[in-house]
């Protein structure tokens, strides 16, 4: 569009055919030697740039955050440089435009932190429920106040979203018109704002509580996932704590998995090996594990587990803590289905809580539902997407969902003065 512009500009006025250059897609100011130009998906080529200006449109496309910190990186010695981030809602949830820019943005808007360099502008409906009513619309089209797009624009917007109404493809629609987050699948085993609805802001005290464990190995180089259920005041706790390998390197798996695991550790959300094959150490695995055990006195009622390369850890236990009881889960829908089905209708209902973790999070945004003849499990459809939390977590829950956790009576509750009959 700038160059069409220029085009007509040069075509007019001598002068500025005169102090102006073309060179294909770069655009050259010949009194200043300024320029403009797009830079393409090869960010390496760019070091060393120095931009006033940055644009990054459609952000919510962009898989990796690459291109926001070389332009930022470039920046550190101008004076009064901008950044602008233009982008519609997107299918990619772990897109850097979601997971970063986007929350900071509400949290700004919302008075939670201040950042007086930092303009946010939100267009975009709160919930499906408000769609109903299309007085609704102009938070998500705020050019509808314009009488003459609304007379054109308002009866596509009905059209749209009663024919999604009426096949069930409303994501499409939710991200495009109404420029809600979606995940990208119509299958998703939960969708984000559910999850999201069951947040604690601060984790619940589970010390002296009874726990279920749920362990998924993974590969010895990938992502080996610990997660376990509390029971807290008639409701289920779930949190969860990742072991990351880096066989092919920290930064190659930071980039595939597209989580910023440096950052996720610091946080207390994971542990990144520390062996230089960059596998990760089952050894490890079972001194955090018995030190998280030990230091909340956690009643342990099982540790449940996937066969799947899952015998060192196995073995582990039973020589050093026999009293942990360690129960196989068979993978697969005739095992699965029915907890898979109740833990999701635990987070719609409410029942089920969880801590504000990233990976699990991610995890959870990941899980498609796959269905057979036996039922329903959970997978994902991509290889790079990670769900192996919400796999630990499913594992222990298959065990533990049939507790009457409204009525639990633990060993310390009956052994104390409240305890009657």
């Amino acid at each position: 569009m700038a160059r069409k512009q220029l085009d007509q500009l040069r075509a007019k006025f001598p002068d500025i055919k005169k102090s102006t250059k073309k060179i294909r897609e770069l655009l050259i100011n010949l009194d200043d030697d300024s320029y403009v130009r797009p830079l393409s998906r090869d960010t390496g080529a760019i070091d060393g740039f120095e931009p006033y200006l940055g644009v990054l449109d459609e952000y919510g496309a962009s898989k990796t955050n690459e291109m926001m910190e070389l332009l930022v990186s470039g920046q550190g010695q101008l004076h009064n440089p901008l950044i602008v981030i233009i982008s519609t809602a997107n299918f990619n949830m772990n897109a850097p435009m979601y997971t970063v820019e986007y929350p900071r943005a509400k949290k700004i808007l919302s008075g939670e932190i201040t950042d007086n360099q930092y303009f946010a502008f939100i267009a975009e409906q709160e919930s499906i429920d408000e769609i109903e009513d299309p007085k609704n619309w102009t938070k998500s089209n705020p050019l509808l106040v314009i009488p003459e797009v609304k007379k054109d624009y308002a009866p596509y917007l009905k059209k749209r979203w009663d024919v999604a109404k009426q096949t069930g493809e409303k994501n499409e629609v939710l991200v495009k018109n109404f420029n809600m987050w979606r995940q990208a699948e119509e299958n998703s085993y939960l969708d984000i704002e559910n999850w999201e609805e069951t947040t604690v802001e601060t984790k619940p005290d589970i010390h002296g509580k009874p726990v279920w464990i749920g362990v998924d190995v993974g590969k010895v180089s990938d992502l080996f996932a610990i997660s376990w259920l509390v029971p807290i005041e008639g409701k289920w706790y779930a949190d969860s704590y990742s072991f990351v390998g880096t066989k092919y390197g920290l930064d190659a798996k930071i980039k595939k998995d597209r989580m910023n695991y440096r950052d996720l550790a610091e946080k207390g959300q994971c542990e990144i090996t520390k062996l230089e094959s960059g596998v990760i150490d089952n050894e490890r695995v079972f001194d955090w594990l018995e030190s998280f055990i030990e230091q909340n006195n956690l009643d342990v009622k099982g540790i449940m587990y996937d066969p799947y390369q899952y015998g060192q850890l196995l073995t582990l236990i039973e020589k050093r803590h026999p009293e942990w009881d360690q129960v196989q889960v068979r993978q697969g829908t005739m095992t699965l289905s029915a907890p898979t089905k109740e833990f999701r209708d635990g987070v719609i209902n409410g029942n089920i809580i969880h801590s504000d973790s990233f990976i699990l999070k991610t995890a959870v945004t990941n899980a498609v539902l796959m269905t057979d003849n036996n039922g329903v499990r959970i997978d994902k459809n991509k290889y790079s997407n990670k769900i192996d939390p919400v796999d630990a977590l499913l594992d222990a829950y298959a065990i533990c969902f049939t507790e009457n956790i409204d009525n639990y009576l633990n060993d310390d509750y009956v052994m104390s003065d409240e305890f009657g009959f």
